[in-house]
């Protein structure tokens, strides 16, 4: 499988939004679900990888980051839903792609609905993970309580925050490299001002259910804690054309777990194959461009004494501030910044 290219599309408004194209045949866009970061998606984790790279076996994969996480422009002030019909209406256009079919994952559901439901002859086919619609039922008491004090975390102690939703996203944790890497991914997909906003986005995908008429295959897991899945069962019940899988299991993460279960059925429905694809072996080598390479390195100078004079959270908010700042000019030259937490207070990027 070559390596998956890291590409950049302007949205009408300016936003620079990345995403990543990989495999070749027709068009699959998967929408993100919720915060996510390219970079993680695309290396981070070998369960993830497997996943992307079995897809990518049959059709050609576009996954992007949502306008203020990953690689995509983090700068950001408006957070609505047509802020994310804009992100996937520029990637789909980017591509160039005359139709398309859709993967929706989690909350990367609600924009595809959307999407197909504004625009039916670009869709062929389109598959639903544990997302939902805006007409979902009444949460319960207790999933009411779940979704309050996961607010309060996310406002006021977003690592406890990142934590508590790695947990509720993959309860069982049988593998502990994909829980800990969807830790980093959550940690670092964007500021926690941003993500409070992100997440409190909401699409009106009810009103749009009963026009969609594009087969569907919606897959729900049991025991998902994050969609419950009388949720997924609501949304199949007001689709036209779809058919609903229930699988077992508590994993939010199609890929965490027994990946095949989700991968077998949505290969089959996209593409009529039977059988999923070997495992393909390592990805080839990138080759590494010629020319020259500029490295750029800056730092805030005597933080500490800067911490004391200023307190901690003070100085905190003007480093994130200043970290945005940064990253927005590095992007707008065709620099890349680089991500990590091992950088302290700095900021590297290459050109």
């Amino acid at each position: 499988m070559t390596e998956p290219r890291i590409q950049y599309a302007r949205r009408s408004d300016g936003v620079r939004t990345a995403y990543a194209v990989m495999g070749s045949g027709p068009m699959l866009v998967m929408p993100p679900g919720g915060l996510t970061h390219l970079e993680w998606y695309l290396g981070d984790t070998d369960a993830h990888e497997r996943f992307c790279d079995r897809l990518a076996a049959y059709r050609t994969l576009v996954l992007y980051d949502r306008h203020g996480c990953g690689l995509s422009d983090r700068n950001r002030s408006d957070f609505t839903a047509a802020d994310d019909m804009l992100d996937i209406e520029t990637v789909i256009e980017a591509i160039g792609a005359d139709t398309v079919d859709l993967f929706g994952i989690s909350w990367g559901g609600t924009p595809a609905l959307a999407y197909a439901a504004r625009n039916p002859a670009k869709v062929n086919r389109m598959v639903l993970y544990g997302t939902f619609s805006q007409g979902r039922a009444k949460p319960t008491v207790e999933q009411q309580a779940s979704m309050d004090a996961s607010d309060v975390l996310r406002r006021n102690e977003f690592e406890k925050f990142v934590r508590m939703q790695a947990s509720l996203f993959y309860p069982s944790g049988t593998d502990r490299e994909t829980f800990q890497s969807l830790i980093r991914m959550l940690r670092d997909s964007s500021t926690p001002e941003m993500a409070d906003q992100l997440q409190k986005i909401e699409f009106d995908t009810q009103s749009v259910l009963g026009e969609i008429e594009i087969p569907t295959l919606v897959i729900h897991r049991r025991g998902d804690l994050i969609v419950p899945f009388e949720w997924g069962q609501y949304m199949a019940r007001r689709l036209a054309n779809a058919e609903f899988l229930p699988l077992d299991g508590d994993a939010h993460l199609p890929w965490a777990d027994d990946a095949d279960s989700v991968l077998g059925p949505t290969i089959e429905f996209l593409t009529g194959a039977k059988e999923l694809p070997p495992l393909p072996e390592a990805r080839e080598p990138t080759i590494a461009p010629s020319g020259t390479a500029i490295i750029l390195f800056a730092d805030i100078v005597d933080s500490t004494a800067l911490t004391e004079r200023l307190g901690d959270s003070a100085f905190r908010t003007k480093a994130r501030d200043l970290d945005g700042a940064l990253r927005d000019v590095i992007r707008e030259v065709d620099g890349t910044p680089v991500e990590g937490k091992l950088l302290g207070d700095g900021v590297l990027s290459v050109f």
